[in-house]
């Protein structure tokens, strides 16, 4: 994972964070911009 964060010039943290974002987006998961994660929007 760090060499490809490395590759994609994030830290490893953020890599992580794309990965999670990219897999919750494939699957149908991943709630609109403007909510964080885990907390139903307002």
């Amino acid at each position: 994972m760090q060499r490809w964060a490395d590759d994609e010039l994030r830290s490893l943290n953020g890599q992580i964070e794309f990965a999670l974002r990219r897999a919750l987006k494939e699957v149908g998961r991943l709630k609109d911009k403007g909510s964080p994660p885990g907390r139903p929007k307002k």
